[in-house]
């Protein structure tokens, strides 16, 4: 079964690639809240339910569907959860959680672990960089539940990963369980996002958690539990950067500030644009990040997203300048590249700019440079 975002129709496929066929919509009272973020489950004894929600200050509903006719409900509409600012305050929109009127209740996502339901939720706004998950736990797939007393369970409000909400919750490898999350980065567009994913397991006390929002490489080790930081830093960080051209105010500064919402751009004309970045000292180079804005990007006018082609290249102790990356004939459309290369030593970092899509200037959000810092 599929469903998209708002009001839509259930489509039906024998494989979830498609192709879908529609039979019809889920017709529930007009008195309820629209159907906004729908979330279909299917649980292990084979009923379905159907799990809805997005409004300023209600909550999160869910109505049992026919398996066999999604498009017909069995018994009558529940409402699970509600919007309670002065019990979790971290439940209210704005930055700073500071509107007790609105929480924008949403997002809603079914789980269920070794017997238990764990119902997870967005609120604060996709907008702000206080938006956060909560998770509530039951016995029956349509309650009642019980807010965990480990809330939200995910939450990341400064540095680059902020806003980390809105997701869902995916069996990996080993049975390992990863959380699925949205990043701020509403530059174009308030909602604009990126996609983000963690390690998340049930703990000892058998509520569910994800671990921090991570920026850094992670390194799988077999277990979602056992996941841990490669040990590989920024190497980068708001130090001295220098580029062939700056657009206005969009200098390279804002390509290693650990903000996705600033970016350097280069002026129009730069042929062959590069940005420069000093490196801590004693530093290896093990991997590279680039985070990439599309400027002037419009589907509506063609103008088309695509690979972005360049080097990098890492300056030894002698002045010379070694290649680390060559992707000048890549075919990766890919807005967030990361990338491991062989270590080496260096004190500087430069990414050399060879090709964008027709019509795209290319902007780099964020350049940074993993690896390890050794003491002199």
């Amino acid at each position: 079964f599929l469903l998209m975002a708002s009001e839509s129709e259930v489509y039906t496929s024998d494989s979830p690639l498609g192709p879908f066929k529609t039979i019809g919509k889920i017709p529930l009272p007009p008195d309820l809240p629209s159907q906004i973020d729908p979330m279909l489950f299917s649980d292990d004894d084979g009923r379905l339910y159907y799990y809805w929600g997005c409004t300023p200050s209600d909550g999160i509903y869910v109505v049992e569907l026919d398996p066999d006719n999604p498009t017909r409900p069995l018994g009558k509409p529940v409402k699970l959860m509600g919007f309670e600012p002065e019990r979790f305050p971290w439940q209210r929109t704005g930055d700073w959680n500071e509107d007790a009127n609105q929480g924008w209740v949403e997002g809603s996502w079914m789980l269920k672990r070794n017997g238990t339901y764990y119902l997870t939720y967005s609120a604060g706004g996709t907008e702000n960089r206080t938006y956060a998950v909560g998770a509530l736990t039951s016995k029956s797939p349509m309650g009642p539940f019980t807010p965990q007393k480990n809330n939200p369970i995910l939450r990341s409000t400064e540095g680059l990963i902020t806003g980390t909400a809105h997701g869902s919750f995916a069996e990996g490898p080993n049975h390992s369980l990863w959380a699925f999350y949205t990043v701020r980065a509403g530059v174009v567009h308030g909602f604009e996002r990126r996609l983000g994913m963690d390690p998340a397991y049930i703990g000892e006390d058998g509520e569910l958690r994800v671990k921090p929002a991570s920026s850094t490489p992670q390194r799988f080790t077999g277990t979602s539990e056992g996941a841990v930081a490669a040990g590989w830093v920024p190497l980068n960080a708001n130090r001295w950067t220098s580029a062939t051209t700056a657009a206005g105010n969009l200098s390279s500064r804002l390509a290693v500030d650990n903000d996705l919402r600033t970016w350097w751009q280069p002026r129009a004309g730069d042929a062959v644009p590069a940005l420069t970045s000093a490196l801590v000292s004693n530093a290896m180079v093990r991997a590279i990040r680039i985070v990439w804005r599309d400027i002037g990007l419009n589907t509506s006018k063609g103008i088309a997203p695509g690979p972005f082609r360049y080097k990098v290249e890492v300056q030894n102790a002698s002045g010379s300048w070694v290649t680390a990356l060559d992707r000048r004939n890549s075919a990766d459309d890919l807005l967030v590249d990361y990338r491991e290369c062989p270590p080496m030593p260096g004190k500087a970092a430069r990414l050399v700019i060879l090709g964008a899509p027709k019509g795209i200037t290319p902007g780099v959000a964020e350049f940074t440079v993993f690896g390890e810092a050794a003491k002199r």
